[in-house]
């Protein structure tokens, strides 16, 4: 099943100190069964849409809602929308599907724009919680973590649909973070391992 519709609104999260945290896929009002191959479905919300999608391409699969979930996890990372303080054609300014399809004919993508410098401005919130003083193994793990997030990143963003990681392999390049972070725990890094 394609989602195709992947957003923060879209995600219910529930916390408990018992069972952790839940969470859950909402609205799969515009989500479809895939059968033998790519469909064409143009759908959903136009800055978390993937360039096969917006362009109304036969070429809607599962790399489509990596795309949209990769928006997502940009979204938590930077605390903003993908394509965040652009104008759309919209008389209100909001943004349209032909100014998604006008940014990507640019070979523009949500995490370009919001970080054209890469790790270091898309986790510049992070830095605060850095300590100054700061031992080279836990400021070594910091970076790495930051780089290799970015870089998962850049690849879901791929124009090349087929050179997109799987949902499998963002799972597995998260856990590896995870566990670099896990030996600075009790530092105050803790709080950028929770958000990631």
């Amino acid at each position: 099943i394609v989602h195709l519709d992947l957003k923060s609104e879209n995600f219910l999260v529930a916390s408990s100190e018992t069972k952790g945290v839940d969470i859950q896929i909402a609205d799969m009002g515009l989500s479809c069964k895939l059968k033998s191959g790519p469909i064409r479905k143009c759908a959903g919300t136009p800055s978390f849409m993937a360039p096969e999608t917006v362009r109304g391409e036969r070429n809607v699969w599962f790399w489509t809602d990596v795309w949209s979930l990769a928006c997502v996890a940009l979204e938590i990372l930077s605390g903003k929308a993908p394509f965040h303080g652009r104008k759309g054609s919209d008389r209100n300014g909001k943004i349209m599907q032909q100014d998604v399809d006008a940014w990507y004919a640019d070979k523009d993508t949500p995490l370009q724009h919001l970080a054209p410098e890469g790790s270091s401005q898309l986790f510049h919130e992070f830095d605060a919680f850095v300590p100054k003083d700061a031992d080279d193994v836990n400021q070594k793990a910091y970076d790495g973590v930051c780089g290799t997030m970015y870089n998962m990143l850049s690849d879901c963003f791929s124009f090349d649909p087929k050179k997109r990681p799987t949902v499998r392999e963002m799972k597995t390049c998260v856990a590896k973070c995870l566990k670099s972070l896990k030996t600075i725990r009790k530092s105050r890094f803790w709080h950028v391992r929770d958000v990631i």
